[in-house]
């Protein structure tokens, strides 16, 4: 005669198996496809990975999410644009944040000023959500990805 209910190793391999069905990303093909985002930044912590210093701003960090690998991160729009420019196939998402109020956006939803802020790498190139600042001309990304980073050491 069976006894009724579950055994304790039964028990322990169910709840095993549901812990980790919820900590594990859905494998390709199975479930939702993965929306690219960007990284979080530790502030005076993390490095850029173009030109390697201390990122502390959190009003000109940017960030590359490519198609594989893991996220990149920018001490600013410049050194996304001479990584990219040393990379013309890489394929992913780039970010940037806004002068308003450091939150992420999309590169491409972005509207771009040189000169308007001055950057220590000396891009000097920023990011808004609305207009620049007053006579500042308005720049796209499309238009900075044509331009490239001029005057950027190859890295």
């Amino acid at each position: 005669m069976s006894r009724p209910g579950w055994t304790r190793r039964e028990v322990m391999l169910a709840l095993s198996a549901s812990v980790l069905g919820a900590a594990l990303p859905p494998l390709g093909g199975c479930g939702r496809s993965r929306e690219a985002a960007p990284p979080a930044i530790a502030f005076d912590e993390d490095v850029c990975d173009w030109c390697h210093m201390t990122i502390d701003d959190p009003r000109l960090v940017a960030a590359f999410v490519p198609s594989s690998g893991r996220a990149l991160r920018f001490g600013e729009p410049g050194c996304l644009l001479a990584w990219l420019d040393a990379r013309p196939r890489v394929e992913g998402s780039p970010f940037v944040a806004a002068q308003e109020d450091g939150g992420w956006l999309p590169a491409e939803g972005a509207a771009f000023a040189r000169g308007a802020v001055r950057t220590p790498m000396r891009f000097d190139i920023a990011a808004w959500r609305g207009e620049p600042g007053p006579g500042a001309e308005r720049l796209t990304w499309a238009r900075l990805l044509e331009e490239g980073a001029p005057g950027a050491r190859r890295g």
